[in-house]
């Protein structure tokens, strides 16, 4: 009897184990030599570094940055004060910066490489930026008479360590998770920071002015060319030729999009899947990020009238949210997934359709 119970209780520990996966990806872990172990105590105080390059422009007018950087390339209204444009076009000076009420640089997307000497770039290990830095796993941040505890996890440390600089903005680094290597920075004000936080809140603090976006359809125009110059730019970078947006394909990811944005309990039949769904897809500040799995896009599919183009000559990724596409896409570079499948798009015609806190990418399939 007690050999049984012994047996039964590994074999429970074993089912445990394996079930305690994030519930989309299973990210792959970085090699032990470039790992970041989290601080015994959780009371340590950050240290702020002397502003770099771009975390000076953080704060700034516009005007004064556009001196710098030249004229954007794209420029959307996110509502009636606010801004988001585009600088760049290549692998080599991508760089996207949002405008907040007042005229100033609220936050910077940089992916492009050649970016002056600062505490991330494109292409760093965890080793080179842990060369002389001690990455911090706990932020204490004052803003509106509030204050707000951030926790980093152990998994954040090494995938999106933080820094925070002496004029108050902070920087985060995105890395993927199969190099260790970063192919991403983002920029933000105190505010915007607030707005946009990945990381876990000790405390119960809430933003008490949280960034209002209108969906309209000049910002999903905008955002649908800055995701496809954006998987140009990692195409690029991947030495492969760029996915090439097509509007056939476009029109595939629009359809499927309505459909699921009106049929959402049907495609999606497991009531906890769809009640988490439902609620990343209409949370303002999101920590994670949920895709579609193959049972449910195939419902999409038969749901929808895409009768315009073989089935199997395409395949389809669903995601919620989109509060945030750089990190959205970040992410998804970033895992096993990425590797799979969004890597895998050098020169394939490709859809994008952004709506409602959701997105749908078509792309052709191998098969094809």
């Amino acid at each position: 009897m007690i050999k049984r119970i012994g047996i039964f209780g590994v074999i429970l520990m074993c089912f445990l184990f394996l079930s305690y996966v994030p519930p989309i990806f299973r990210s792959q872990e970085l090699p032990e030599s470039t790992q970041v172990e989290k601080t015994a105590s959780l009371d340590a105080v950050d240290d702020e570094l002397s502003a770099d390059y771009y975390a000076e422009f953080v704060g700034q007018p516009i005007k004064d940055v556009i001196q710098v950087l030249g004229e954007p390339t794209d420029v959307v209204d996110y509502n009636e004060s606010r801004q988001a444009m585009t600088f760049g076009e290549s692998q080599a000076d991508f760089l996207q910066a949002d405008i907040d009420d007042y005229g100033n640089v609220a936050s910077l997307f940089v992916a492009g490489e050649d970016i002056p000497d600062g505490q991330f770039k494109i292409g760093m290990t965890l080793a080179d930026i842990g060369n002389g830095l001690t990455l911090q796993d706990q932020f204490e941040v004052n803003f509106e008479n509030q204050v707000f505890e951030i926790e980093l996890s152990g998994n954040d440390l090494n995938t999106k360590p933080l820094v925070r600089f002496d004029n108050g903005s902070f920087a985060m680094a995105h890395l993927d998770q199969m190099s260790g290597r970063v192919l991403g920075i983002s920029y933000y004000s105190k505010e915007m920071f607030l707005n946009n936080l990945p990381y876990r809140l000790i405390n119960d603090s809430r933003l008490k002015r949280p960034l209002v976006i209108q969906d309209s359809s000049e910002l999903r125009a905008y955002q649908e060319r800055h995701l496809s110059q954006l998987l140009s730019v990692m195409s690029e970078r991947q030495e492969q030729s760029p996915a090439i947006l097509n509007q056939e394909m476009s029109d595939v990811a629009d359809q499927l999009l309505t459909v699921l944005i009106k049929k959402l309990p049907e495609v999606i039949k497991d009531d906890a899947v769809l009640t988490e769904w439902q609620d990343l897809r209409n949370q303002v500040v999101s920590q994670s990020f949920l895709t579609l799995d193959s049972d449910a896009i195939h419902r999409l599919l038969e749901l929808a009238d895409t009768s315009i183009v073989n089935q199997d000559d395409f395949e389809v990724l669903a995601v919620t949210p989109t509060d945030n596409l750089n990190l959205l896409l970040m992410g998804l570079y970033g895992g096993e997934f990425g590797q799979q499948q969004l890597f895998d798009l050098s020169g394939k015609s490709v859809g994008i359709a952004i709506s409602e806190g959701m997105l749908v990418l078509v792309f052709e399939s191998n098969q094809r």
